[in-house]
């Protein structure tokens, strides 16, 4: 009898503790997507990005319909073309074709990883900002808010992360 009156109290004791602690904890979340999405630091980089590039991919718009231009032309004109002269204009074509794919490839990936490089310093700010409301405003914890399935709006701080960016 001792054992187990002795054995519920400690396990009151255990669940005070419990609930004291869950009370002193002060969840956030953050929408990550919103910053992202309104910020104009964002915006600004996709600018910047697009005006560095516009002369790469307005020469890539141009091949392609050079490129289409040819093999219209051929289509039309393999049927009166002697065997000889069609398969040099074919593998022309499949090479201008293959040179096409490995440059717009290459447009990709470093349009790819000039946004990436542009978008760390601000998911950098972004960070800060998160970790400055966290301390201003003596939260335990900020989470995404898409990690979660239901979040009350009274724990979203995206307003404060925005204009701690700001």
């Amino acid at each position: 009898m001792k054992k187990t009156l002795m054995g519920l109290i400690i396990l009151s004791l255990a669940g005070f503790s419990v609930i004291s602690w869950a009370d002193a904890m002060k969840i956030g979340v953050v929408d990550l997507q919103k910053i992202i999405q309104t910020s104009p630091q964002t915006q600004a980089i996709q600018t910047k990005l697009e005006q560095k590039f516009r002369a790469r991919r307005d020469g890539l718009i141009a091949a392609e319909k050079d490129l289409r231009a040819k093999m219209d032309a051929f289509k039309r004109d393999s049927v009166v073309m002697n065997a000889a002269a069609r398969k040099e204009k074919e593998r022309d074509i499949v090479g201008m074709q293959q040179k096409f794919e490995r440059d717009g490839q290459q447009y990709q990936q470093e349009l790819s990883t000039a946004h990436n490089e542009a978008m760390e310093d601000f998911y950098t700010r972004v960070r800060a900002a998160i970790s400055s409301v966290a301390k201003k405003e003596k939260y335990s914890l900020i989470l995404q808010k898409d990690a979660a399935p239901y979040v009350a709006e009274a724990l979203d701080v995206t307003k404060q992360v925005i204009t701690e960016i700001h």
